[in-house]
């Protein structure tokens, strides 16, 4: 699986696109979701910068908005089951 996000690499820099490593094993409660589109506000111009601290540091993917559908689940998940949003 490919991983990737519009993002930084450090603050203040350009936004490219990043590869991201594998997300590491589901735990039971964790859902994993398959992002079909995102969105980014003005607030991620405002990260972007280093003018708001969101507890994070570059390497940084940006947007918080997604069209998403669950692509798997651990087991005893409550979430929706894989292939629903």
């Amino acid at each position: 699986m490919t991983l990737r996000a519009a993002g930084i690499e450090t603050r203040g820099g350009e936004v490219a696109l990043l590869e991201l490593p594998e997300p590491p094993p589901l735990e039971v409660g964790d859902v994993l979701i398959e992002v079909k589109a995102a969105g980014v506000g003005n607030w991620d111009e405002i990260v972007r910068t280093g003018g708001w601290d969101v507890g994070r540091a570059p390497p940084l993917a940006l947007g918080v908005e997604a069209a998403a559908r669950s692509s798997r689940s651990a087991r005893e998940s409550s979430g929706p089951p894989p292939g629903q949003g």
